[in-house]
């Protein structure tokens, strides 16, 4: 088992100990989805949207997103395009609005009730900080999927197209419903499972 799961396994054994559980089992593996659109209409208020093809099938648990912002033809040949591009990224005018979608009664629920600026949702891939909307232990079960709504927020004429992706980064925990588990059972079993592991 990797250092990092381990790391995890320690981090959520209190406050979320079915999470704890699913990930001391040993099943998680690495998982990427992206939300990706692509503005060919620069006005303001262009609205598009995208969203997970299907269900996700396991139960997920994702501890970061990440967002990106191209111009691929917007000042082409300028040596201050990488320079544009990073500002541009940091400082888009993009907004977005994230909804859980699916997995049944009481299960669905919007992350942000406003469109708010990309980067506060999802900081820029070079960013030093995390995801400010990422919740602690944060975990899609397997019937949902997300939603996101984007917005220019200002004018890209001229600078299309516009490529917009947000990257949710998780483990696919290889169960569905982690939390069938009573709480205390689980805890029993993460505190059994960290007593094992001695000065690891």
């Amino acid at each position: 088992m990797s250092f990092d799961v381990i790391q995890a396994v320690r981090s959520c054994s209190q406050r979320n100990p079915q999470l704890a559980y699913q990930l001391a089992l040993g099943k998680p593996v690495p998982q990427q989805y992206s939300l990706q659109v692509e503005f060919n209409n620069g006005a303001p208020d262009t609205i598009l949207t995208a969203q997970l093809d299907t269900p996700l099938g396991d139960d997920l648990y994702i501890f970061d997103m990440r967002s990106t912002v191209t111009r691929p033809q917007a000042f082409a040949g300028s040596i201050f395009k990488a320079q544009s591009d990073v500002f541009n990224s940091q400082n888009s005018g993009i907004t977005v609005r994230l909804q859980v979608l699916g997995g049944g009664p009481g299960n669905q629920y919007v992350l942000n009730s406003t469109q708010t600026p990309l980067e506060l949702v999802a900081p820029p891939v070079a960013s030093a900080t995390t995801a400010a909307l990422t919740p602690q232990e944060w975990v899609l079960t397997w019937g949902q999927t997300i939603r996101a709504d984007f917005v220019l927020g200002r004018s890209y004429v001229g600078e299309t197209p516009v490529r917009v992706a947000i990257v949710l980064n998780g483990w696919r925990l290889g169960c569905q419903n982690y939390d069938n588990i009573a709480v205390d059972i689980a805890r029993t079993k993460v505190s059994e499972f960290l007593a094992g592991l001695g000065g690891r």
